[in-house]
């Protein structure tokens, strides 16, 4: 994990009713992926960067810019390596979609940890998020290429 931070909203207090408390996440791999050098090996760095938070609904505010009030929040960036093979660190198309596919994979499960952890420690209500599911490309959803070798 290279960065996280974590947040409740002063006087938050869910004793009582924890009802219109709804619970959003983000995740997405950074656009800036970085090539590491050492000797004649070749790294790709992909850094993920994950949040959930606890929003409670303002039915109040309806109509108003103010919206819903985020109550508690929790950051992280994480860093996966990769030794590049056959300079795919050159194809950033592949990049790309490695990074969507697999490096956001790869660190869900530490993801999912930390904010079990963070929030058992925060004394949060506990959320669990849902394993990982890397959506199909839309190209390869229809044809006969999507097996290709």
């Amino acid at each position: 994990m290279e960065d996280t931070s974590a947040k409740v909203q002063e006087g938050f207090s869910l004793s009582g009713d924890s009802k219109g408390i709804s619970v959003q996440v983000r995740q997405s791999p950074e656009s800036n992926v970085d090539i590491l050098v050492e000797g004649d090996r070749e790294f790709v760095r992909f850094r993920v960067s994950a949040g959930v938070r606890l929003v409670r609904s303002n039915e109040e505010a309806e109509g108003s810019e103010e919206g819903d009030q985020v109550c508690a929040e929790i950051d992280a960036v994480f860093v996966a390596d990769y030794e590049a093979v056959n300079s795919l660190a050159e194809d950033g198309e592949a990049l790309a979609v490695f990074a969507r596919k697999n490096a956001l994979f790869h660190v869900w499960p530490y993801w999912r940890e930390y904010v079990h952890a963070m929030t058992y420690r925060m004394r949060l209500p506990k959320i669990v998020l849902p394993m990982f599911k890397v959506e199909p490309d839309e190209e390869a959803e229809g044809g006969d290429d999507a097996h290709r070798s």
